[in-house]
């Protein structure tokens, strides 16, 4: 497991976002739970090393990601760095479940099927409209909320944090 260096339970990012609990880790970012101080609120912290070849793309694929409004996308709240760590904060997906998890655990109805899959294409038309595009979506950035609605995680900045954006056209 790689490890960011600077972040960990208790460190404070920002001056405001005190980080609790890691979630996951892949090779070029971990994804924390942190509270927001200043505005007393839980939020997601996606944070990797300030240094990184991905560090300034993914910076700015969060602060364009950030203008677009549909509730579908995972809303980013902010971007920055400190002390060697870059990061986004996002909304807290509390109940969310992975289209990945739900297909594991024995599938979904077809009608499901086609709403979680209309809901998520239509939020990322309307991105694609803004000049966005996802380009490493899986089955992991689809989520089911607890009350039903779907997110889609990862707009721009998981291309930016996994150098799917720098792939040819070709």
């Amino acid at each position: 497991m790689t490890q960011v260096q600077g972040v960990g339970p208790g460190s404070v990012l920002g001056g405001r976002y005190a980080v609790t609990l890691r979630t996951s880790v892949v090779p070029h970012h971990e994804r924390w739970r942190a509270n927001d101080h200043t505005l007393e609120r839980e939020v997601v912290l996606v944070c990797f090393p300030a240094a990184s070849s991905v560090a300034a793309p993914a910076l700015d694929a969060a602060r364009r990601a950030a203008g677009i409004e549909d509730p579908r996308l995972v809303r980013v709240l902010d971007v920055g760095t400190d002390r060697g760590v870059g990061f986004i904060v996002e909304e807290p997906l509390t109940g969310a479940t992975p289209l990945s998890h739900l297909l594991q655990s024995g599938g979904l109805a077809a009608d499901e099927v086609r709403r979680l899959t209309g809901e998520a294409a239509t939020a990322l038309e309307k991105a694609g409209h803004r000049g966005l595009h996802h380009l490493a979506l899986t089955p992991s950035s689809v989520l089911r909320m607890s009350d039903g609605a779907v997110k889609v995680r990862g707009l721009a900045t998981e291309a930016a944090l996994t150098d799917a954006d720098r792939l040819s056209d070709e």
